[in-house]
């Protein structure tokens, strides 16, 4: 087989990348088309890197798309999207990547996880973030390419029919709303659970019009919650968590997302305690590169 063309983002390969991502998420829950809004968006973050978006061709063709990050350590797959039938251009991208992180000293690969949460977690997500199990050919591309698959997060799913009953702070805490920064296409808000003006914990959330549930209606998410360690084992958490679903149900979300490690016991249990069940893995691949050869 003749080796794909790859070229770089840009606007005369914009439609293209568009075009194949925009196929590979047919049909996704949990996602909102992808465009040149969101791709202008993506642009203004830090760790944007257009060098390394990148398109395979096969012929005329556009069949493979690629989004990674080249850092101090390595290199991080974003997003591997393809056409059916384009493994063997998602691999030519895979490889291309591997070979300039490599050349660069980085020593180790990751494919989709937290760190691409920037652009995808709210926008692209799918079942089963980031890559998800049905997707063969990106599968086969990253196991051909000497990834290998841990399973370390899952995503949970609360349900928003039915109003959430919502609990009271224990006595000497109080609800604070806090305002969030503006983010593309999400409308983001907040709670801090507050003592002595000091803050004891919070749990900030976002309402996206345009991330769909299976049933059509919009999606919210929850994320981040923390509990500071002087105040653990009071509930804080699952408060202000109830107290965000049911913001999002008031602004029209049927469901509600989280995503959290699999090894983080007292945050799984406070989500379920909160109406969350396990629904989704969240993969990560990963691949150790050998140190270059001193020359």
């Amino acid at each position: 087989m003749k080796s794909p063309l790859i070229k770089i983002f840009s606007p005369a390969t914009q439609a293209d990348f568009i075009q194949v991502v925009q196929e590979y998420l047919a049909g996704w829950v949990y996602s909102r088309p992808l465009d040149v809004p969101l791709l202008n968006y993506w642009s203004t973050l830090a760790n944007f890197q257009p060098d390394n978006v990148r398109i395979a061709y096969r012929e005329t063709e556009p069949e493979a798309a690629f989004h990674g990050e080249i850092h101090s350590q390595g290199g991080i797959v974003h997003l591997l999207a393809s056409r059916l039938g384009g493994g063997e251009e998602a691999f030519a991208l895979l490889k291309q990547f591997e070979q300039e992180v490599s050349t660069k000293g980085g020593t180790h690969l990751s494919g989709p996880y937290w760190a691409s949460s920037p652009f995808y977690g709210g926008y692209v997500l799918g079942n089963e973030p980031l890559i998800p199990s049905w997707d063969t050919n990106g599968t086969c591309a990253l196991v051909r390419a000497g990834y290998r698959m841990e399973n370390r997060g899952v995503l949970m799913i609360c349900s928003l029919a039915a109003e959430i009953p919502q609990e009271s702070l224990p006595a000497g805490y109080e609800i604070v709303p806090v305002a969030r920064p503006l983010e593309f296409d999400a409308r983001p808000f907040g709670y801090h659970a507050m003592q002595n003006g000091q803050k004891a914990a919070h749990c900030h959330a976002r309402f996206y019009p345009h991330l769909s549930a299976p049933n059509g209606r919009p999606v919210g998410q929850i994320g981040n919650v923390t509990t500071e360690a002087d105040h653990r084992g009071r509930g804080l958490a699952r408060i202000l968590v109830k107290r965000c679903l049911g913001d999002l149900r008031d602004m029209g979300a049927a469901e509600a997302l989280i995503a959290t490690s699999l090894d983080n016991f007292p945050a799984l249990k406070s989500y379920e305690n909160a109406g969350f069940v396990r629904r989704y893995n969240m993969n990560h691949w990963i691949k150790q590169l050998s140190p270059p050869r001193a020359t």
